[in-house]
């Protein structure tokens, strides 16, 4: 037993309240590389980077590369160790032990501790974020700088599968301050930042000091390409050498190009869909009338085999390895006549206008935005996509949470199908706790809850089917379909996708050592 032993209850901003001094210089460490980098076109806007003041921050293809999480998983998902060596979860499910890996410094030589961690969970809890991860913790215990306790009031079933959350530097944040913090934030993951030219490009580095295995490229940048025509021109013409987010009507050209590759992944792990937030009794979407003729309304299958040029699958809840699948559970048909009776019967006999916001970050959701307009013209709703970035899209959802006046339709891209643990894709999805709110419905949300806190798997299982039926039943969402990526690359160059919830592209399962530079 060590005789010293701290513990940090959560209030808040408890480690925040320290003084935030020094200059705002970038404390970031230079290696001397001058090697020209693998240019990788992405369709990211890039500004979220700081992955403890914002989640999902794996929206940021940067952050990915330059943070590291408590546990980490393989390509294929299964949960391998990372910063923590151990957690060691109590018979309760209350008590969770940590062993964080010894000498593990950020890439500016600051030694990762447990403070670190406490600090990066009470940063997430001030940004309002920490729900998306453990609702109940409440406190930590720190034994010593590599081991330390979480204390949950009950079990949290998904902290583990999840990874945990990111980890960020505590020492550098009080001595830059908030802003430059934020701007060019500092991890310990196998690559580092070496320079940031706002919605143009990131420039990293290798970590010199990585814990792990060193990766095998030097150098990368990751060029902001939004335009889809112009990402794929940029990879032919030899002016990127990878690109994210290969259109699906371009797989098979590309595919058949000498000198070109795509490597695919379906399912990715995440689902596109509509939400409808209706707070107001007086908006169009609180009437289950509206929300089921919507659904009847979308050619889901015609979208998926036309449009999408049939490369991702679509489910109507769960996948089929999902602990909770409940086959039978069907999708929406598609029944226009139905759909234009229902909404006379909501009171809506000559339609109305909506905007559809939408995340811009995965292939295919424009073209998808564009059809599902036209699918619900036919019906008298007249909807104007707007695309958002991420960094533009998270925002306005948290904001839309915390406003009853701000209902909508928008299209997300979630976990849903295929998340390692389907208890906490449902409560990042659809319950009353995640910070971006949208759907209520208080019996599935207890059933979600209670899901969320119970260990064995058959009675888990049985509660997420139940909340499954409900939100189904009340026409809650509409799937549309289960993303795929896809990504194209000179022919030299081996890459393993990541499974996870949005696009990670991990560098370190990347090799392009047999390229020509």
């Amino acid at each position: 037993m060590h005789a010293t032993r701290r513990v940090l209850a959560l209030t808040g901003v408890a480690l925040l309240s320290l003084a935030a001094a020094g200059s705002a210089t970038s404390h970031i460490r230079t290696t001397g590389a001058s090697a020209k980098p693998l240019v990788i076109g992405i369709n990211q806007a890039g500004e979220i980077y700081d992955p403890t003041s914002v989640l999902p921050s794996t929206i940021s293809v940067v952050a990915a590369n330059v943070f590291d999480w408590l546990t980490w998983r393989t390509p294929a998902g299964k949960p391998i160790p990372s910063l923590a060596t151990a957690m060691d979860l109590s018979p309760d499910g209350k008590k969770l032990s940590i062993t964080l890996r010894k000498n593990v410094r950020f890439s500016n030589g600051d030694l990762l501790t447990a403070v670190d961690v406490v600090f990066s969970w009470n940063r997430l809890k001030a940004n309002g974020f920490s729900d998306r991860i453990a609702r109940t913790l409440i406190r930590w215990e720190i034994v010593d700088p590599t081991h330390l306790n979480a204390y949950f009031a009950a079990p949290e079933i998904g902290f583990v599968p999840s990874g945990g959350f990111p980890i960020s530097d505590h020492d550098y944040w009080a001595k830059v301050g908030e802003a430059a913090f934020k701007a060019t934030p500092i991890g310990s993951g196998p690559y580092m930042i070496k320079k940031i030219a706002a919605g143009q490009y990131v420039d990293l580095v290798r970590n010199p000091d990585y814990w792990g295995r060193r990766a095998k490229t030097p150098a990368v940048r990751f060029q902001t390409i939004l335009d889809d025509t112009t990402r794929i021109a940029s990879l032919k013409t030899g002016a990127a050498d990878m690109v994210m987010q290969v259109p699906y009507q371009n797989v098979a050209s590309l595919s058949k190009t000498a000198g070109f590759k795509t490597v695919k992944l379906v399912p990715s792990g995440s689902t596109v869909y509509l939400a409808f937030k209706s707070q107001l009794p007086t908006t169009p979407w609180a009437n289950p009338l509206v929300r089921e003729a919507v659904a009847l309304a979308i050619n889901r299958g015609a979208i998926v085999k036309n449009v999408l040029k049939g490369i991702p699958v679509s489910y109507p809840f769960l996948a089929p390895s999902d602990l909770g699948y409940d086959p039978s559970i069907s999708h929406y048909p598609f029944d226009l006549a139905k759909a234009k009776r229902l909404l006379t019967q909501a009171g809506y006999p000559s339609g109305f206008s909506t905007d559809l916001p939408y995340l811009n970050a995965q292939t295919g959701m424009s073209e998808t935005a564009q059809a599902v307009a036209l699918y619900l013209a036919q019906i008298g709703i007249k909807v104007t996509p707007k695309p958002l970035t991420g960094a533009d899209f998270v925002p306005w959802v948290f904001r839309a949470a915390k406003d009853p006046s701000m209902d909508y339709i928008a299209m997300f891209l979630g976990a849903v199908a295929g998340k390692f643990e389907p208890a906490t894709a449902l409560l990042n999805s659809f319950s009353s706790v995640t910070p971006f709110a949208w759907y209520k419905n208080p019996a599935a949300n207890g059933l979600i809850l209670q899901a969320n806190a119970t260990v064995d798997n058959n009675a888990r299982a049985a509660l997420l089917k139940k909340a499954e039926n409900i939100i189904h039943d009340d026409y809650g969402f509409v799937p549309l379909w289960s993303s795929a990526m896809v990504y194209g690359m000179k022919s030299c160059i081996q890459f393993i996708p990541q499974l996870g919830d949005f696009d990670l592209l991990l560098l370190k399962h990347l090799d392009a050592t047999k390229c020509k530079r």
